[in-house]
């Protein structure tokens, strides 16, 4: 990338160290615009309150669309037969707001700590330590997800695109 830049002569009068510094940096700097333009992108969905998008290229954005929304987004462009009449997928700032709104922020953080501690121990008894406290971690936050309110504001949104009054309705987690 940024190597293909640098003249033969630049890299003579840079030497190695100087170019690896050089190409590190562009790097860098690379990587930075990338998380920048994501951020805003998502930025624009906070600031506009967007708690769904329709399927298309915006929704086509890991960031703004999640994982399996942007997978969704993807197939249905590559197999236009699959488009869905007036599709749409619930953003990640509805999830986000959706876990706020539960105080579910610290919990999810919890796991996270739990998490990463049994990723770093070799130790095999604390490993299963571990293992336990993160599935009792886990079901907790389950359980509370399942009992908690989605916020009016994204239910009136998802109510609105979908063009008639729909039913929310709790799944189990892990149904989809």
């Amino acid at each position: 990338l940024f190597r293909d830049k640098l003249s033969a002569a630049d890299r003579n009068q840079l030497g190695i160290e100087g170019v690896i510094s050089e190409i590190t940096a562009a790097s860098i700097r690379e990587g930075l615009l990338f998380l920048l333009d994501n951020l805003i992108t998502k930025m624009s969905v906070v600031m506009s309150h967007r708690f769904t998008l329709s399927l298309g290229e915006e929704s086509k954005d890991v960031f703004l669309a999640g994982g399996k929304g942007a997978s969704l987004a993807e197939l249905v462009a590559i197999v236009p037969e699959m488009a869905m009449k007036e599709g749409f997928i619930v953003t990640t700032y509805a999830y986000d707001r959706f876990i706020e709104e539960n105080s579910l922020t610290g919990l999810i953080g919890e796991l996270d700590r739990l998490s990463a501690g049994w990723q770093e121990t070799k130790d095999t008894g604390q490993r299963e330590e571990l293992r336990r406290s993160i599935a009792a971690k886990a079901k907790e936050i389950r359980d509370k997800m399942q009992n908690s309110e989605i916020p009016q504001e994204i239910k009136d949104e998802i109510n609105k695109k979908s063009k008639k009054r729909i039913s929310l309705y709790r799944r189990p987690l892990g149904y989809d």
